[in-house]
């Protein structure tokens, strides 16, 4: 079964409150860019996939023109279910959008 739940609204419009406490990751160029499958997240456990149980999604801006930088996290993993928290920053540190998800290794 999926169950899809959506919310749209005009990311121009938004004149609220902005408070960053996070930078974007640090990373090199792209041609001096490492294999991604090397290591991170639930890949530094090994393994390479899972299957998403709940994801969540929000998009915060427009991205300025150019590269985008993402980092991933995993901080637990219990019983095979493990969360993923997901950022994307564009090339002016600002973030763009960021998900979490929770899955369940194979």
């Amino acid at each position: 079964m999926v169950r899809i739940t959506a919310a749209f609204s005009d990311l121009a419009a938004a004149t609220g409150l902005t408070v960053t406490l996070a930078e974007k990751p640090a990373l090199p160029r792209p041609e001096e860019a490492v294999d991604l499958l090397s290591g991170g997240a639930i890949l530094d456990l090994g393994e390479v996939g899972s299957a998403t149980v709940e994801l969540t999604v929000h998009v915060r801006a427009r991205p300025a023109p150019g590269w985008l930088a993402c980092r991933s996290t995993t901080r637990f993993v219990a019983g095979g279910f493990h969360e993923d928290d997901f950022e994307i920053w564009d090339g002016v540190g600002v973030l763009v959008a960021q998900s979490r998800q929770l899955a369940l290794l194979p």
